[in-house]
């Protein structure tokens, strides 16, 4: 509940409310990587730089030891305006077939790089419409 209420505070431009909910869902969940990920483009979002990327290390470390979703990361660069390892992330994400690419095309968080060749050549890839999405999920 946490995690839709937290999205819906992002979509409506209220980042303050998303952090709240998202740091109470990182809390609730064990401070799951992609409850982290929205915790941090939240804080990108909120102009919070330096706590988003200190969410970035700490995946990074977390990565380095066991599976971290690619998209986990692609959000947090994303969000960071790093576009280009956003995408990079994503590709891998497809590779490792991470089940939050299911989500691709309907998730608002990645239409930032739906004009892209290389978000385009994607979504092709898996099948999906290039349309904006419509909620974070």
């Amino acid at each position: 509940a946490l995690h839709v209420r937290g999205g819906m505070a992002l979509d409506r431009g209220d980042a303050e409310s998303a952090i709240s909910d998202f740091d109470r869902a990182v809390d609730g969940s064990q401070r799951a990587s992609q409850m982290l990920s929205l915790l941090a483009l939240a804080c990108a979002q909120a102009g919070d730089r330096q706590r988003a990327l200190a969410i970035l290390r700490e995946l990074e470390v977390r990565r380095a030891a066991a599976y971290v979703p690619a998209t986990s990361f692609a959000t947090v660069h994303l969000a960071l305006g790093d576009t280009n390892t956003a995408l990079d992330e994503l590709e891998r994400a497809h590779r490792e077939h991470d089940i939050r690419m299911t989500f691709l095309g309907v998730d608002a968080r990645w239409n930032p790089l739906r004009s892209t060749p290389r978000f385009r050549s994607l979504a092709h890839d898996m099948g999906l419409s290039n349309e904006p999405g419509h909620s974070r999920l």
